[in-house]
């Protein structure tokens, strides 16, 4: 701990304000609270406290958005019953409890007390002063005669709480006291063959973090694609600190033959402990990518009576039985066609609903860049982009980007992810997006590449003349 950090010890001693004073002063018992920095042992009250409570905060000075640990200790010599505890306030603060309380004893001064923990994570979202106010214990306490209510406040708390320091540099800012990142493959990635998939497991596991804090990582590179499943997050405590995971499947797809590698990943992450910056990392995968073997079986050389003269033509197909009614066969085809007809009119409505979600949207963008707002155009475009790519949408603007084929366009919504997520804060300029919209606008009228028809044209208009019918009549 920095001699500059260290605060000393601060206590506040009070009388239980629902307890009857006559009855507290007759015992000799002064209830009483204490806050300390770093818990020790407290400094005696009394020559012999029945209640005193103990309110610590570790580690001294936390960083932004790092967990600490709040401790609340109510240390008894007489019976309390219905006893709860109430957790401290922060406006600045998320503040969650940490398990189940916990009961020991300990000797004080020369005298033995119940003592009862409850612990509480901290996790600040501000740099600067902070107090935490408000904790304090109810309970009926049994003294002579009924029972009393009582009301043990603890101090207020208050710390620094540490900015994000220089040497962090630009990456996401992670502080934890742990952070590995492993990953898992299934099948064996020795096996790979083209168009066969591969599951890759990724998983970040951050002591002091949420999993909400953790980042997602993307595996990206040629000779594969890589198709997302939904993220698994979790929360655990592990004693006093929350162990935040963050599992994500991905499957890789090779699209050739061949030598394979995978790119290395990485998360840069702020060791709270040792205040430095560190690095976990996934390696570079090398694999080989066998061709898969051809459908077509080898040729077989006739042999013996099998042989078949070269003239001798092959034999016909069973013919139907002569039997089959006609009217049968009929209704067959018209039951078909008639289902071919359904499917055309489902894809055609499907398409046409598409396309009114998407103008929809565009028009949200134009509304958008009339009023200079980077939040909204922010949002259509990735309303538009799910639309655009509903199977596999991009998830950020600078995936989005590209994805663009126009490189006006592509400029345009870089210049917007930098107005919005970068260090210059100076005014967005939406006048390149407006223009570049017409590129959207034209990819919107495309069909999607991740969604096939469901049926052919061809069978589509068939099934159409078959009723005297063509596309016309549908539009």
């Amino acid at each position: 701990m920095k001699p500059g950090l260290q605060r000393p010890l601060r206590r506040l001693r009070m009388l239980a304000a629902a307890l009857t004073v006559g009855t507290l002063l007759s015992l000799g018992d002064i209830a009483s609270a204490e806050a300390q920095t770093n818990t020790t042992s407290p400094a005696q009250t009394n020559n012999n406290p029945k209640l005193w409570l103990e309110a610590a905060f570790e580690p001294d000075s936390p960083y932004v958005q790092s967990q600490g640990v709040y401790t609340l200790r109510l240390y008894q010599a007489i019976s309390v019953r219905d006893l709860q505890f109430h957790a401290p306030a922060a406006l600045l603060a998320d503040i969650r409890p940490i398990g189940a309380d916990r009961i020991t004893e300990a000797t004080r001064h020369g005298h033995r007390y119940r003592v009862t923990e409850r612990r509480y994570a901290v996790f600040p979202v501000a740099s600067g002063e902070l107090a935490l106010s408000g904790a304090h214990v109810t309970g009926l306490a049994a003294l002579p005669g009924p029972s009393q209510a009582l009301r043990i406040a603890a101090p207020s708390t208050p710390f620094a709480v540490r900015p994000i320091p220089p040497a962090a540099g630009t990456s996401a800012w992670l502080p934890a006291r742990t952070l590995t990142l492993s990953e898992t493959w299934s099948p064996d990635p020795s096996e790979a063959r083209p168009g066969e998939a591969l599951r890759r497991t990724i998983r970040i596991e951050a002591h002091g973090l949420t999993a909400a804090q953790l980042p997602a990582l993307a595996p990206e590179g040629t000779g594969f694609s890589a198709h997302p499943e939904a993220p698994r997050l979790g929360n655990r405590f592990d004693d006093a600190w929350n162990v935040g995971t963050r599992e994500q499947t991905w499957l890789i797809v090779p699209t050739r033959p061949g030598p394979l590698t995978l790119p290395a990943l990485q998360v840069h992450w702020w060791d709270v402990r040792a205040h430095q910056p560190r690095t976990a990392n996934l390696s570079a995968r090398a694999l080989t990518v066998v061709a898969a073997a051809t459908d077509a079986a080898p040729p077989i050389e006739p042999t013996g009576s099998s042989t078949l003269s070269a003239t001798t033509p092959p034999p016909a197909p069973d013919a139907p039985p002569a039997h089959t009614p006609r009217i049968y066969k009929a209704t067959t085809t018209a039951a078909l066609s008639a289902l071919a007809l359904t499917a055309a009119v489902a894809a055609l409505g499907y398409f046409l609903r598409q396309r009114r979600r998407r103008t929809a949207t565009l028009r949200q963008l134009k509304t958008a860049c009339r009023h200079n707002d980077p939040h909204a155009a922010r949002d259509a475009l990735l309303r538009w982009s799910v639309e655009r790519w509903p199977a596999n949408p991009p998830r950020c603007l600078g995936e989005l980007g590209r994805r663009m084929a126009d490189a006006a366009l592509q400029t345009a919504v870089a210049e917007l992810e930098r107005h919005l997520y970068g260090p210059d804060a100076s005014t967005w300029d939406s006048h390149a997006l407006h223009i570049g919209r017409n590129s959207l606008k034209s990819a919107s009228t495309r069909r999607d590449d991740d969604l096939p028809p469901l049926y052919s044209n061809q069978g589509a208009t068939a099934s159409l003349k078959h009723f005297g019918l063509n596309s016309k009549h549908m539009l």
